[in-house]
This record gives C-alpha cells, structure tokens and sequence, in this order.
C-alpha cells in the first residue's frame, strides 16, 4: 500500500466519523422538537445526504483525489471540524438546544466555550467538514452542493439570530454580535 492511498484512506475514516457524528447529534444531542418537521429541514436533509453519499461515491469508485498535500490539509479540516463539534456538543449538554430549524422562542444564551468565540459553532464544524471535501475532490457537483448547504446554515443562523434579538435576550445578543463572528472568531472589533 503507498504513502497516498493510507492517507486516503485515514481521510475516508475520518470523515465518516464526522458525518456519523453529525447524524448522532440529530438523534441523541439536540432537543426533539414538538413541532413537526418543516420543509426548509427535509431540503437540508435531503442535501446533506446527497452530499454525503456523493462524497463516499466519488472516493471510493472513482478515487478522483487531490494531491498528497491537500489530502493532509483536508485531514487537519477534518480533526478540527470534529474537536469544534464535539467541544461545542460537550458545552451544550443538558441545555435541551434546539435542532436546525425549529424556531421556537431562545431560552437560553450561551457565551461561553466555543461560543465565546463563535456563534455558531455546529454550523462552523459542518462547513469546515464539507470544506476539506472541496480540497480532497475535485467534483463540480459536491461543490455546488456544499455551498447550497452553507447557505442554508447561512440563512438558518440569521433566523436564529432573529430569534434572539425579538427575545429577552435581546440586548446581551446585540453586544455579543458585535464581538464574536458567526462561524469565525472576530480578531478584530
């Protein structure tokens, strides 16, 4: 076996375990919610999986990779992407957080751990997840998907921000946008 397919292959490990990871928190990590599913939810879902499978397709039966370097840059995405997540689902815990789209009233305002640094740091850990899959494969179509899916949490952390600024929040939410980026820590005030 040569250097590049080992890495290949740790890099498919890897992002299996972030997309496993991501489909747990659905399951076990945010709050169900009462209401019903709305349409905004199953067109990510639908998206999400697509670019899921497409994913694995593209590596496993074409094998259609990027460079040996790009491949480890896609791998250190991956770690990142999967510490972000799992620190941000260990600072949440017990807090019943809300899934993607469910709009129900905020009943809490976290500005600590991650989230002194970022305001949405699941959204953050999925896009830097599906980052390294435009750095490790070439594929027109899985970039087109991704950046429909970063719009989507684009658009989905504005309406939960709404939320927070009709809230009783609504004051501490203002100063904390003006000091902490959406998905990027903000160096600069």
């Amino acid at each position: 076996m040569h250097s590049l397919e080992l890495i290949q292959i740790v890099y498919l490990i890897l992002l299996a375990i972030n997309f496993i990871s991501y489909y747990y928190s659905s399951l076990k990590i945010f709050k169900k919610s009462s209401q019903p599913k709305n349409f905004q939810w199953y067109v990510l879902r639908l998206m999400t999986l697509t670019l899921w499978y497409g994913a694995f397709i593209e590596a496993l039966f074409f094998g259609n990779f990027n460079e040996n370097n790009l491949i480890v840059a896609a791998m250190l995405m991956c770690v990142t992407s999967l510490c972000l997540f799992w620190i941000s689902a260990r600072h949440i815990h017990g807090n019943n957080f809300q899934a993607i789209f469910d709009y129900q009233k905020p009943h809490l305002h976290l500005h600590t751990g991650p989230y002194k640094y970022i305001r949405h740091p699941f959204y953050t850990a999925y896009i830097l997840c599906y980052l390294s899959l435009i750095v490790s494969l070439p594929s027109k179509l899985l970039t087109l998907i991704i950046f429909l899916i970063a719009g989507y949490y684009y658009w989905a952390a504005k309406k939960e921000e709404s939320s927070f600024l009709e809230s009783s929040f609504s004051d501490s939410y203002k100063n904390y946008i003006k000091n902490t980026g959406m998905f990027f820590p903000k160096f600069f005030n």
